[in-house]
């Protein structure tokens, strides 16, 4: 064994015979090779036909009738502004009369912001009105306001109304808004309102979306329910849902203190002093992010927080100037006394802290209180997380009732307001047709097939399609050797070698093993391994849930080029069948090997011919992400080669709804696949290329699309002059409300009662004359299942809807980390693992990144990029699964 240069530090317990790995054996063969042989069996291969099958689900989407024709918009505008809506809608009460008087109508619908809709026309004098108020404002002064209201357009809904199916066009998202705000009316006041989703107040008596459930550190889960009116293609529907979301609790500042640091309230209150820097850091974050009730007396202020002070309330001085005394030096503690005669009775405490650092303000921690109904936006942490997941999880019965139980509990649009507009929504979820794909089968070594059953399959007796042979590794543990002994060591190697000999993989003993107490000398080991294992192909690293260390792992390894795997120490030490299975798909893939490919007696003719396949995604991986760095990632590959994945990424501004320089990065992405990892038999270039690309909001689809299109076509050209695919671009999300319920007990999978993988609908409640569709690819073990929504934007290859429904589902099934079709097409979901690398690089302590260089201007988003640091040798691999 080689002498290790790094002192006790490290430990060697493996002494393996190396043997060298032979690239002649490595066996990659290609299912759809295009040279002479194939193409001539290609031809005459006989594919199995498509076999639909048809099923009627509910879905909660409600069916609304409008009888007025006309509906009138107007805008309000409020000086001084005036931000809450709350406030907003009690100034509208005050000038609801002088509206009527000019209308001959009470019926109004405020949206709580700019838009005020009448089912009469108002008269004003051109097109104007202004109208002068005293309002008892939030802190019971009297303020004088000036509310201008201006006459916008007439929404007309008599073409619609003659024609639905033929006059659609004539709605717009103003007439949406419009039937929206109607229809939320009555309800809106007495709900808290973010977004599109209602929740009761925290002072509510009654609960009738459910209970508040108590999360930790100051946060508890509300339950509401999520009202959006679209227009499909079965007329116009009201989207309703149930939602959840987490709140800061109105409680306390002193107790949302003790919550926060998971402290009981005697330690809280005993002294200052006994806090560490963390927790004085994690207190002055929390309170910087919400608002604070101030009471003193009886008068109550809201402001907003920007943290604690350095000192406690006898420690923190300032200067007060008073009249006929000159300027006087007091601490809080004695200010709040001389003004308000009180005593204090945690003077020890910190102060809250509001305002600026130029304008500070200061109140003593006893008389604040977190204000009310304040949703929370920070991320959670992992317990928080599973308690959540517990807490909120519904299966397709209960979700499907308790929609049911809001539509009748707050009879929406059965309402005075909504009559008197016309408007009537249905009771009754809308039924919808659609019908269930086939699973595609797979195909495995030796030409072994499978075919998943409810989306899923079982791996035993089944060898990997290209499995890799494992000559050269190395075993690195992080975890003290008191919980990591040589007899969980020995085991896991016995069950690495026998699983993946089973898989096909012939794996030999580590070639060393090192046991690191910490990651100080993780670079110079790394390096160390590169230089002395010339057939080094990975490097299996146990470490602690959520150890910084991983960060570091993952961004040496990246740049050295050497594949890492980090294993949790609790699966180490108890490796079950399932674990190990993923773990091994996972590995061969990183390793260059094909765990499955689709078999092509089933697979879409979408296939048959050579294809690149592109997954883009931009994601905002971090808090406060308004100022903060959004991430673009692409993934693509060639069809013929489907474990050959290219990938790379980008650092670019948040406020950009498209991919920055995505023509730069596509360049990148084909040269790789055409002229270094593809076959060098390829006699010709792909003609097709397909994107997926995820999240795109549809008011920016057509925008995004046209620009990300034309992207392509200019990196296509860069890359040859002769290179003209056609490119097919489809927008696909999950970020939707949409559900779907089977009506059919023999529709049903599982206990949870979703629908089964493989449900396609195009028709009723997708949009009029859009080549959109939604599938349920995968299989809802727990909660309600959620389909992805697709909507080809651009399909210069003049596919099939069909065809693109086929070819979608089946790339579910191409996902290596597990044995079961996964949500969304496995290119978007490699994509997004990519970006999650990027923002694993940033977090690396050792890079010692700030807030400061976070902030995305172009200086220092070219900084970032320059930290990208995937090494050439590992490119044409899947480092990131």
């Amino acid at each position: 064994m080689p002498e290790v240069p790094f002192g006790s530090n490290y430990k060697c317990n493996f002494n393996s015979q190396i043997t060298r790995f032979d690239k002649n054996n490595d066996n990659n063969f290609s299912l759809f090779r295009h040279d002479d042989n194939d193409r001539s069996k290609k031809r005459f291969l006989k594919k199995e036909p498509i076999q639909k099958v048809g099923i009627v689900l509910n879905s909660n989407l409600y069916k609304i009738n409008i009888s007025h024709d006309v509906i009138y918009s107007y805008s309000i505008t409020i000086i001084p502004e005036i931000l809450s809506r709350q406030v907003r809608r009690d100034i509208f009460q005050q000038i609801k009369p002088v509206l009527s008087e000019l209308s001959d109508t009470v019926n109004f619908a405020y949206d709580g912001r700019n838009m005020v809709y009448s089912s009469k026309a108002i008269r004003l004098e051109n097109d104007e009105l202004k109208i002068n108020i005293e309002f008892n404002g939030v802190y019971s002064n009297i303020v004088s306001l000036d509310i201008f209201v201006r006459y916008e357009k007439e929404l007309s809904f008599v073409e619609f109304n003659k024609n639905p199916d033929e006059n659609y066009t004539y709605i717009t998202d103003s007439h949406l808004r419009a039937i929206e705000t109607i229809l939320q009316y009555e309800k809106a006041p007495n709900f808290i309102c973010i977004g599109n989703s209602f929740f009761n107040p925290s002072h509510s008596d009654e609960r009738e979306c459910g209970p508040i459930v108590n999360l930790g550190s100051g946060r508890e889960i509300f339950t509401g329910f999520y009202f959006n009116v679209q227009l499909t293609e079965g007329g116009l529907m009201s989207n309703i849902d149930i939602t959840d979301s987490i709140f800061y609790k109105n409680i306390p500042a002193i107790q949302f203190s003790c919550e926060v640091l998971n402290l009981k309230m005697k330690d809280f209150l005993s002294s200052l002093s006994s806090f560490n820097e963390n927790q004085i850091i994690k207190l002055r974050s929390e309170f910087s992010r919400i608002k604070i009730e101030i009471t003193c007396g009886n008068c109550v202020r809201v402001y907003k927080g920007t943290g604690i002070s350095k000192r406690s309330a006898v420690e923190t001085y300032f200067d007060l100037e008073i009249k006929n005394e000159g300027t006087i030096r007091l601490n809080v503690a004695q200010y709040f006394y001389r003004k308000y005669g009180m005593k204090l009775i945690y003077p020890h405490l910190p102060c809250i802290q509001i305002g600026s650092k130029v304008k500070r303000l200061f109140f003593p921690m006893e008389i604040a209180s977190v204000a009310s109904n304040q949703k929370c936006y920070t991320r959670y942490t992992d317990p928080q997380a599973s308690k959540m997941i517990k807490a909120i999880t519904r299966n397709a019965y209960e979700r499907e009732r308790s929609i049911e139980d809001i539509v009748e509990k707050f009879g929406i649009s059965n309402d005075e307001t909504s009559s008197q507009f016309g408007l009537k929504m249905e009771k009754q979820m809308c039924k919808i047709d659609g019908y269930i794909l086939p699973s595609p089968k797979l195909l495995f070594k030796d030409n072994n097939t499978i075919e998943p059953v409810n989306g899923t399959w079982d791996m035993r007796s089944k060898k990997f399609y290209d499995p890799k042979k494992i000559n050269e590794w190395i075993l690195i543990s992080f975890v003290n050797e008191e919980i990591i002994n040589n007899d969980d060591k020995t085991k896991f190697v016995t069950d690495f070698k026998k699983l993946g000999n089973n898989f096909g993989m012939k794996i030999n003993d580590p070639a060393q093993y090192y046991f690191l107490n910490k990651s100080d000398y993780l670079e110079d080991l790394f390096k160390f391994l590169k230089a002395r294992y010339q057939d080094l192909q990975f490097i299996l690293i146990v470490i602690s849930p959520k150890t910084p260390v991983y960060n570091s792992i993952k961004r040496l390894g990246d740049s050295l080029g050497i594949i890492t795997q980090c294993i949790n120490c609790f699966h180490f030490r108890n490796t079950t069948p399932s674990s190990m299975s993923n773990f091994l798909m996972k590995l061969n893939a990183k390793l260059g090997g094909q765990n499955s490919l689709l078999s092509p007696l089933t697979c879409s003719k979408i296939w048959d011919e050579l294809v690149i396949v592109i997954g883009i995604n931009i994601g905002f991986p971090f808090t406060h992400s308004h100022d903060r760095p959004a991430i673009a990632s692409a993934v693509g590959y060639i069809n013929s080669n489907p474990h050959r994945y290219c990938a790379t990424a980008r650092f670019q501004k948040p406020s950009y709804k498209n991919v920055c320089g995505l023509s730069g990065i596509i360049e990148e992405i084909l040269k790789e696949l055409i002229f270094k990892y593809h076959d060098q038999d390829l006699i010709e270039k792909p003609k097709k290329i397909i994107v997926f690309r995820n999240d795109l909001k549809s008011k920016y689809s057509k925008e995004v699309c046209d620009q990300e299109v034309y992207d392509i076509y200019e990196a296509c050209r860069s890359v040859d002059n002769d290179f003209e695919p056609t490119v097919t671009y489809i927008s696909a999300q999950k970020l939707h409300h949409i559900k779907l319920f089977p009506t059919n007990s023999d529709d049903v999978v599982g206990s949870t009662g979703n629908v089964k993988p493989g449900v396609v609908v195009q028709r009723t409640i997708t949009e009029k004359n859009e080549q959109d569709f939604y599938i349920c690819s995968h299989i809802g073990i727990q909660g309600t299942s959620r389909p992805g929504y697709y909507k080809v934007l651009k399909n210069d290859s003049n596919y099939s809807l069909e065809q693109i429904e086929l070819a979608t589902h089946q790339l579910c099934y191409n996902y290596v980390r597990c044995s079961k079709a996964v949500s969304l097409p496995a290119p978007i979901l490699y994509a997004q693992l990519v970006m999650e690398r990027l923002r694993i690089y940033v977090k690396d302590p050792k890079l010692m990144i700030d807030d400061a260089t976070l902030n995305p201007t172009d200086e220092n988003l070219d900084q970032l990029n320059a930290l990208i640091p995937i090494h050439p040798s590992i490119c044409g691999l899947m480092w990131f699964a």
